[in-house]
């Protein structure tokens, strides 16, 4: 046992997920062996069940993760219960989902009293749970589970305010699902807001993460802003106050686009929505020619995102009515709202 356990902290020291699973199995294996239900077997299924999720072995890590369960429920020493469900609802949410959503949703309220450590966890496990949910079209559930995965999202790994919003993303698709669009609206302007920080605007044509996730945020939004319109619902049309971090050139031109010949709904998206957004990224020149383009974000399909990869298509852009005298066209990350409407 001892030996196992030793391969299995080198191996995470070393980031071997691979290595620490294998010596992860063969320290609780030869602690069931040795101690059953005693010495550190409850620790050492709990470790196998988190080094097998960290390898996306979901299905795998249910047997080591219900063991670790049974024991923490009698009192085995090293193991939180709460933490032990929520990895076995997580480890659940692939191999069994209807079992999943039994266990995990009272577990992730019953984490807002949690440490630190178990906190973390449930943010993995809500995560997962929402976009599987989302998947299945369970749009209520991943709603929920999203709403825990933001909660979460301070305990998480990774860039806080990138997980926060990537949470408001789910939730707001999954209101915009059940046609709730006022709470869809909210979320989704809610993400705009955090995410737009993280897309700074670049002298170079590099697209990072931050802005891939502001410009599906942007879409959904924009598209979601446009049902909402159409079907003369009232929206709060100043939600979205943040702006992207500019660089030091000057007010970038707000632009007035069209494209020749005109961009159209895709053929056979009457889709969950009702509607689509897309986000393009445009770069232009000082005398205000596109010199080129890339969609971003497409929502809710990719085909939202071909309808505007046209090669022949003829790009025009100049600066907007409201347009600060003095702004600049020249950027290579001007960021083109396109909403469709069916």
């Amino acid at each position: 046992v001892i030996a196992a356990y030793k391969d299995y902290v080198a191996a995470q020291k070393n980031n071997d997920l691979a290595a620490a699973e294998a010596a992860a199995e063969r320290a609780w294996r030869a602690s069931e062996a040795q101690s059953g239900d005693g010495g550190k077997t409850a620790i050492l299924a709990f470790n196998l069940a988190i080094a097998r999720l960290s390898l996306d072995h979901d299905a795998a890590a249910v047997e080591p993760a219900r063991r670790a369960v049974a024991l923490a429920q009698k009192g085995a020493a090293g193991v939180d219960p709460l933490a032990a469900r929520l990895i076995l609802g997580h480890a659940l949410v692939a191999a069994n989902y209807a079992e999943a959503k039994v266990l995990l949703p009272p577990a992730l309220v019953e984490a807002r009293a949690a440490n630190a450590d178990v906190r973390a966890a449930a943010y993995d496990a809500a995560s997962a749970f929402a976009k599987t949910a989302g998947d299945r079209k369970d749009w209520t559930a991943s709603a929920e589970a999203y709403g825990s995965a933001f909660d979460y999202a301070e305990w998480s790994a990774g860039d806080v305010e990138m997980n926060r919003g990537t949470a408001l993303i789910g939730r707001g698709v999954a209101f915009a699902a059940q046609h709730k669009d006022p709470q869809a609206f909210e979320a989704l302007a809610q993400a705009v807001n955090r995410l737009a920080p993280l897309a700074p605007e670049r002298a170079d044509d590099e697209t990072t993460a931050g802005e891939l996730y502001y410009a599906n945020a942007l879409a959904w939004w924009s598209a979601i802003s446009s049902r909402m319109s159409s079907e003369k619902q009232v929206r709060d049309s100043t939600s979205v106050r943040a702006r992207r971090p500019l660089l030091n050139k000057g007010p970038l031109c707000p632009l007035s686009w069209s494209i020749d010949p005109p961009i159209r709904y895709p053929a056979g998206q009457a889709n969950t929505y009702g509607v689509g957004g897309a986000v393009i990224k445009i770069s232009v020149d000082a005398a205000g020619n596109v010199v080129g383009h890339r969609v971003l974000a497409a929502v809710p399909t990719k085909e939202f995102g071909a309808a505007l990869e046209n090669p022949r298509a003829k790009w025009t852009v100049k600066p907007a009515k409201n347009a600060p005298l003095g702004c600049r066209l020249e950027s290579k990350g001007h960021l083109v709202q396109v909403h469709y409407s069916f």
